[in-house]
């Protein structure tokens, strides 16, 4: 095994985000099947969608943080929309 200079570098790590980006395509899959099939509301379906980016982007945002470990990581707190 080479050297690891990179939390990227990780084999656990590279597995975890190969998961992690099926499990949202997969999640995106249902979203749109759940609508299409008239299980979920126009609204309902929006605020999950809307959901699911921001959380794609508070990782993206921690991915880049990590990446540069002189960064802070903000407190970031999702609005989590009412789906009742």
């Amino acid at each position: 095994m080479g050297e690891i200079k990179r939390f990227e570098d990780l084999k656990v790590w590279q597995k975890s985000h190969e998961l992690v980006l099926e499990v949202y395509k997969v999640t995106e899959y249902h979203l749109l099947l759940a609508k299409d099939l008239k299980y979920l509301s126009e609204t309902k379906y929006q605020a999950l969608f809307n959901l699911s980016e921001e959380v794609g982007r508070m990782l993206n945002g921690l991915i880049k943080s990590l990446s540069n470990p002189k960064h802070q990581t903000p407190n970031i707190k999702p609005q989590i929309p009412n789906l009742k």
